[in-house]
């Protein structure tokens, strides 16, 4: 019975470790800082390709980063 008992509870341990390892991944990867820099990059790609239809999708994410954060990034032009 004891052998149980300690089981289920070091597997509700574990489970709750990796749930609060999912949420913490989740919540830092969504944080603006790190959204700030992958626009970033997201823009010098654009510049070396110049391909219109990522142009399209990198002004749609900056134009939600700008709604939710900050510093503001401004508008790229795709024509």
């Amino acid at each position: 019975m004891t052998f149980q008992k300690n089981s289920l509870r070091n597997s509700g341990i574990i489970i709750g470790i990796i749930i609060f390892v999912l949420v913490f991944t989740m919540v830092i990867w969504t944080s603006c800082p790190v959204r700030h820099l992958a626009i970033l990059n997201d823009l010098q790609t654009f510049e070396e390709t110049l391909d219109p239809e990522f142009c399209e999708e990198t002004v749609y994410s900056i134009d939600v980063f700008n709604d939710e954060c900050e510093p503001y990034i401004e508008i790229v032009d795709c024509g």
